[in-house]
């Protein structure tokens, strides 16, 4: 048969006070790796995105390249990562391509006006202002989309980096 432990009073306050020591210390470590080691997204104003780890401010690269360092220990989150710079590739191109396609639209308008101003081929004009529009419509209907989507999965990458670092 068990006999219970009974702790005298001055037994149960130290046992007490070295349970809430060891807890503070654990959680005053927790928060050291916190501060030092998790990352966050800011917008700034010149910079554009950046990316802030233990206090300092860094720039996330073309495609969010530059935080790729920061994924290589997180396993499941890299994954996530890598999808969010596909879609910034993306987005990227088809912007490109409708501003390629918005300029050779301007070239054309500007082909069908004369020295002096006037309008010398009606079709070279309609052709070249479609091709602006259509252009400029296309590519924001479809880069826009990518350019959330991408995002949004950068903010899900940053969440489970820094998840997975605090679950180890």
């Amino acid at each position: 048969m068990h006999n219970p432990i009974i702790l005298s009073p001055k037994h149960s306050i130290l046992l007490l006070l070295l349970l809430i020591a060891t807890t503070g210390h654990a959680q005053q470590d927790c928060l050291d790796t916190y501060d030092r080691e998790a990352i966050y997204l800011r917008a700034e104003l010149f910079a554009g995105t950046v990316f802030i780890k233990n206090g300092a401010s860094h720039s996330v690269g073309f495609a969010y390249r530059r935080l790729r360092p920061e994924f290589e220990q997180t396993p499941h989150a890299l994954p996530v990562l890598k999808k969010a710079q596909r879609l910034s590739r993306a987005q990227f191109w088809v912007s490109l391509a409708g501003i390629a396609g918005t300029g050779a639209g301007a070239f054309m308008v500007l082909q069908s006006i004369d020295s002096q101003g006037y309008l010398s081929n009606e079709k070279r004009y309609r052709n070249g202002l479609n091709l602006m529009l259509g252009s400029l419509a296309v590519s924001t209907a479809i880069s826009l989309p990518l350019q959330i989507k991408s995002r949004q999965q950068l903010d899900d990458a940053i969440w489970l980096r820094n998840r997975e670092l605090f679950g180890r």
